[in-house]
């Protein structure tokens, strides 16, 4: 039998249709509140684990800060017990009780705003450090641009005063009245700055040498043949459009056993007259009477003192008796002058007999200038007439020819001596000066203060009277002079008479005694300004024994020159 459905009315109907249907829908309320719940889930993870976050950060900077309190407190000495305390809540588990999220967050902001305070005030100091270091080398970089105007100026005054001392030498020139024969000297410089004669090279080799370089086109402007040996002394002339280093390694082939090099020129090594006297308060040295007629050397030397310099004047009363020879290396003519005048009235104080090799000539200027060439060939004259000493108030730069020729007569056992240069302590060695075995001598005036503007170095060997000089034969114009030229005669004189009573006849046994000898100025034993020490007109005539005992007595030295 077949029931009939039963039958439902609205309301019924519709809440049983809800029932079904609810759990396949699911109802938005439920939704809504179950996603909500999910969030709040979420968020409050979130929020717990930036939490833990910034108390974890907040921990670490309250461990820092209280290890920076305790290293501070060690430093300092003082009790840290209570910071350590204080820091063991925070160290201990990492948990602080009772205190929330917002203090500690607090805390926090404050540590950052003393770290913040802290960089700033280091940045702050590093600026400020910055600033002071450019402070410091502005004013450095002032003090040097002083300095460098007042070398400046100091140079200028140099200049200066050179310019007149060569002023004083066209006085000197054309006061003779007498000019020379030829053409004034070329002078040039060199790539290497040093001035040298113009279109010629100088060579030294054997005369048949000497006339493959003709052989082969060149031209002879002079030749000197070397007194006692098969050379020649040429001045060859450059070939058209040929520079002088052309010429060199050309000439060089030719011969090449030859000793070639350029024709430097040479100067007088002095200051003008007048000048140092109104600056320097040392009283002017006044040269004794001549001293000449000492007895003739007992070893076999018909005089003791050979000058390489310009003319003297063979007149002149202190001078007239001492002289033995004189002799022109450049033109034809003997020329007198103040230089040459007053270095051979200071060796004749001391004694000494007199050879005079004048090798000056006048450049276009009217200036003094000694070419090498002639300096080498009056060192050859002075070795063939068997002289004691030379003596050469000269400088100039380092010529091969004009070397060659001082060893040869350092060879032979002359001493050779030179002016040591007044180009100021900073200047570079002169020649011939600075070449080894030559006694270079430096100036010093009367309070034996070295003469501020001599070269110094290890090339100097002794220092003498040379500041404020006055010439009794009236040379100058009577007038106070400068200079190591002066200085050297008066050096070369005493070596001379040393000699002279020496029957041995040994150079090296009479330097040593000098340098025994010598009154030690500056440092204590040798020393680069004064060498050995100070020699005065006779002051060598100490006994070998007293020698050999003051030697003993300084310390090491450079070797003896």
């Amino acid at each position: 039998m077949i029931h009939p459905a039963p039958r439902f009315t609205g309301r019924r109907a519709g809440l049983l249709l809800a029932i079904a249907l609810c759990p396949l829908l699911a109802c938005p309320s439920a939704r809504a509140r179950d996603g909500g719940e999910v969030r709040e889930v979420r968020e409050s993870r979130a929020q717990r684990d930036a939490r833990e976050a910034r108390d974890q950060a907040d921990r670490e900077r309250s461990r820092e800060a209280d290890r920076e309190a305790r290293d501070a407190a060690r430093s300092s000495g003082k009790d840290s017990g209570g910071d350590r305390s204080g820091g063991g809540g925070s160290d201990g588990g990492g948990t602080a009780p009772a205190a929330s999220g917002s203090a500690r967050s607090s805390g926090g902001g404050e540590t950052d705003a003393a770290k913040a305070k802290a960089d700033a005030d280091k940045a702050q100091a590093k600026r400020s450090e910055e600033a002071d270091k450019q402070a410091a080398d502005a004013a450095k970089e002032g003090a040097k641009e002083a300095e460098d105007a007042a070398k400046d100026a100091a140079d200028a005054a140099e200049d200066e005063a050179k310019d007149a001392e060569h002023g004083d030498d066209r006085i000197d020139l054309v006061a003779d009245d007498r000019l020379r024969s030829g053409e004034p000297l070329a002078v040039e410089h060199g790539l290497d700055g040093r001035e040298r004669i113009a279109g010629e090279v100088l060579m030294i080799d054997r005369s048949a040498a000497v006339a493959r370089v003709q052989a082969a086109g060149y031209r002879l402007r002079s030749e000197r043949p070397v007194p006692g040996r098969d050379e020649t002394i040429a001045r060859v002339q450059l070939r058209a459009g040929q520079t002088v280093e052309q010429a060199l390694r050309q000439l060089q082939g030719i011969a090449p056993q030859g000793l070639f090099a350029p024709n430097h020129v040479f100067r007088p090594s002095q200051v003008d007259p007048g000048r140092d006297a109104a600056r320097l308060v040392a009283p002017a040295v006044k040269l004794p009477a001549s001293a000449a007629s000492a007895p003739a050397a007992g070893n076999g030397r018909p005089f003791s003192v050979g000058i390489i310099d310009t003319g003297a004047d063979l007149a002149a009363a202190p001078i007239a008796a001492a002289v033995s020879r004189s002799r022109s290396f450049v033109g034809s003519d003997y020329l007198p002058r103040g230089h040459g005048t007053l270095v051979a009235e200071i060796a004749a104080a001391g004694g000494a007999r007199l050879a005079l090799a004048d090798v000056f000539g006048a450049d276009a200027d009217q200036r003094l200038v000694a070419p090498a060439d002639a300096i080498a060939a009056a060192i050859a004259w002075l070795i063939d007439e068997r002289a004691g000493v030379i003596n050469i108030s000269i400088e100039g730069p380092d010529n091969p020819v004009m070397g060659l020729m001082v060893r040869r007569a350092l060879a032979a056992g002359i001493v050779v001596v030179a002016a040591a240069g007044n180009g100021g302590p900073a200047a570079p060695p002169v020649y011939p000066a600075a070449y080894p075995g030559v006694v270079a001598v430096t100036a010093i005036d009367g309070r034996d203060q070295v003469y501020r503007r001599a070269n110094r170095g290890p090339y100097i060997s002794f220092a003498a009277p040379g500041v404020n000089v006055v010439s009794s034969a009236g040379s100058f114009g009577g007038q106070p002079v400068s200079g190591t030229s002066f200085a050297a005669p008066a050096v070369a004189a005493t070596i001379a008479r040393d000699l002279r009573a020496d029957a041995s006849n040994a150079a090296d046994a009479v330097l040593a005694r000098l340098r025994a000898a010598a009154r030690d100025l500056g440092a204590v034993g040798y020393d680069p300004v004064y060498g050995w020490g100070a020699v005065g007109v006779g002051s060598a005539a100490a006994a070998p024994a007293a020698a050999a005992g003051s030697e003993g007595a300084r310390p090491a030295a450079p070797p003896p020159r």
